[in-house]
């Protein structure tokens, strides 16, 4: 279990640091940059990391196949990274094995 989950066990608290990555499955963006240390060298806009997208796949045992891609973050025109918003689903029926 993450460290940072909450006491009700519904929601998770995002990190923010790469160092974190073994304790939890949700990051903040964080700018990586190219300097050895991965900080962001003056004047570099550099990469960033973190969540993208959560999603959930769940399969009955009839076949129905309901598979949901939720934005966590996303970057907007000026390149920074914000919340994101949108949903993606698709349902579709498995064939047998």
């Amino acid at each position: 279990m993450c460290p940072a989950y909450s006491a009700d066990h519904r929601q998770s608290t995002p990190r923010d640091s790469i160092a974190d990555l073994s304790e939890c499955t949700c990051l903040h963006p964080v700018a990586v940059g190219t300097n050895e240390d991965g900080s962001v060298k003056e004047g570099e806009k550099g990469r960033w990391y973190g969540t993208r997208v959560s999603t959930v796949i769940l399969v009955k045992d009839d076949g129905q196949v309901t598979f949901v891609e939720r934005d966590i973050f996303v970057q907007n025109s000026r390149g920074e990274a914000v919340r994101g918003d949108e949903e993606r689903r698709f349902r579709f029926r498995a064939q047998p094995l």
